[in-house]
């Protein structure tokens, strides 16, 4: 199960005196050399060529056929580029294997440390006033120059800022010293906050999916950054060549996703969150199941309608269950309840849960990537179980972005061929 996070962690998070430590494989590239940001810009999905100093930006690594490899932010202070990157081994890797005749250096830090934190608090304001800490300002969800967007309207991360700081084991002590100095503080909802605490996994997680900030947790060998709405930071539609451009350009201009992301609020009555990989359905009155966990089969009993108000049988609920209720009047109609006895619900997975956590507000939330033509309601796998689930739609349903055509290109233009008989 996965576990419910100390609300005392959010307080301190959501006011800006809570730290999320990133951990193994999660960790910091140093790359050096004259060539370093040209060549950086010809293996990913970013220009970072004429970065200026003290920017952060997004960028991935795709595989030929535009799946995710890499994602990862980077930042310049003018002579060597900073990258933090969820598996820093695995890109270092790869970075290694594409040097050929750069003047580029690569150099692991595995005892670098990375600290993240809302902006507006004690510790951005401690982070600002040290010199010797680099800082990384997280661009999400800001529309960047060449980038698209799926998700429409106030974005939610708009008011929730994320600052990190780039920094060794005393560089981060000092950070919490400096900070310490001006508490104490309280949320926005006034909750106290008394200390400068590092937070757990799924307090970062429930801010994180609040934000609608996709991450590693997303994804998996089939990742597309058209699916995560992830083309409005990391990507730039108008740059040079690099792999998996072209199914990033087709499916913008042609296409659409065949999944997306969205955030799911979760029935707050079961006791328990979804583990990532748990299974999201959709429950549709009638027909067979189509789902391996097999058939849920409800009875419906009949119920008995008075001056228009349905009320089940005298001594039952309306799902059968044992009641306490008053006698009913004598010689009722008879009615069917809105489902009829015996109709099995059909229930089809459309796709599956990626992480969880519960929030201090919203209470249990999750994202869930998910067909892209997948309808509500929806139920999710729980311990025992499901719960209910209502989306927040993130990529829409038709698969569009804000830049993508009305209508697919050259879609007037008559086939190659067409109308031409044989001799």
């Amino acid at each position: 199960m996965t576990p419910f996070n100390s609300p005392e962690d959010q307080w301190a998070l959501f006011a800006g005196s809570g730290y999320y430590l990133l951990s193994a494989p999660a960790g910091v590239l140093r790359i050096g050399g004259s060539a370093r940001l040209d060549w950086l810009t010809t293996l990913s999905t970013q220009v970072f060529s004429g970065i200026d100093s003290g920017i952060t930006r997004e960028g991935l690594i795709l595989d030929p056929q535009g799946h995710i490899k890499y994602p990862f932010m980077l930042t310049d202070d003018g002579s060597t580029a900073w990258l933090v990157a969820p598996d820093a081994p695995g890109l270092a890797d790869f970075l290694r294997s594409m040097v050929f005749m750069y003047d580029v250096t690569i150099e692991e830090l595995p005892e670098t440390r990375v600290a993240w934190f809302l902006g507006g608090g004690v510790l951005e304001q401690a982070a600002v006033g040290d010199s010797g800490l680099l800082l990384l300002r997280d661009p999400w969800p800001n529309l960047e120059n060449g980038g698209t967007c799926y998700f429409q309207g106030e974005h939610p991360a708009q008011r929730l800022p994320v600052i990190g700081v780039v920094t060794d084991t005393e560089g981060l002590a000092r950070l919490k010293e400096r900070a310490a100095q001006a508490l104490p503080t309280e949320t926005v909802e006034g909750y106290p906050v008394s200390e400068v605490r590092e937070v757990s996994p799924s307090a970062w997680d429930a801010l994180q999916i609040q934000r609608l900030r996709p991450g590693a947790a997303e994804l998996d060998e089939r990742s597309l950054p058209h699916e995560l709405d992830w083309l409005r930071t990391a990507v730039h539609l108008n740059k040079g060549c690099y792999c998996g451009q072209e199914t990033v350009a087709r499916i913008v201009n042609m296409g659409a996703p065949p999944r997306r992301l969205v955030r799911l609020d979760l029935d707050g009555a079961h006791f328990g969150l979804p583990e990532p990989g748990a299974e999201v359905f959709t429950a549709h009155a009638g027909g067979e199941s189509t789902v391996n966990a097999g058939e849920m089969q409800v009875a419906k009993p009949q119920a008995v309608r008075f001056d228009n108000v349905l009320q089940a049988p005298k001594g039952k609920n309306l799902f059968g269950e044992a009641s306490c209720g008053a006698a009913q009047p004598a010689e009722p109609e008879v009615v069917e309840a809105e489902t009829t006895a015996e109709e099995p619900i059909k229930q089809q997975v459309v796709g599956r849960v990626t992480r969880s956590a519960n929030h201090y507000i919203y209470g249990p939330i999750a994202f869930a990537l998910l067909r892209r033509s997948a309808t509500g309601p929806y139920v999710v796998a729980v311990e025992n179980g499901t719960v209910d689930a209502v989306e927040t739609e993130i990529v829409p349903r038709d698969g569009r972005s804000a830049d993508s055509p009305e209508s697919r290109p050259g879609i007037r233009l008559p086939r190659l061929g067409a109308g031409i008989r044989p001799s």
